[in-house]
């Protein structure tokens, strides 16, 4: 399912619950998304749901990533007046561009894993990603996002 919303989670927690033993029962820790503590989720009897605290960042693995970005990258320390921000944005102080280049580069990685690893869903389906059609617009409207960009100085 192409959305993360109620929908595709009852779908996830239907199909997951029919992988489990009759005689056993699973504990699946969730944060406070939307989809995870909506109404309408209707959660099978061998799955507990069991909610993370509001704002618990040192129990959610995904956190640490963004605390690492935030403390190495992202901090105020990095960024002591404007001309320490204009620089990055200009990229005449290329800290900005290693920020994003390792994010594309960690995105292609995670990516190439998944088309090349035989990963399967908890179904036992083979997980399939679709390359998109090539889309030539997609190139003119970067170019003008990004000469905009340059344009306005940010």
């Amino acid at each position: 399912m192409p959305y993360a919303d109620t929908e595709a989670m009852q779908e996830f927690l239907d199909r997951f619950s029919d992988t489990i033993a009759d005689d056993e029962h699973v504990a699946m820790f969730a944060d406070r998304a939307g989809w995870h503590i909506a109404g309408d989720l209707r959660v099978p009897d061998n799955i507990t749901l069991i909610q993370l605290p509001s704002y618990s960042p040192e129990l959610n693995p995904v956190e640490r990533v963004w605390l690492y970005l935030k403390e190495r990258f992202l901090s105020h320390r990095l960024h002591a007046d404007y001309d320490a921000i204009a620089g990055m944005f200009r990229l005449t102080d290329l800290h900005l561009f290693g920020v994003i280049g390792a994010a594309i580069a960690i995105s292609a990685l995670g990516l190439w894993i998944v088309r090349r690893g035989g990963n399967r869903t908890v179904t036992g389906q083979a997980v399939e990603v679709r390359r998109k059609p090539w889309q030539s617009g997609a190139i003119w409207g970067g170019l003008v996002f990004g000469a905009g960009w340059a344009l306005s100085g940010a």
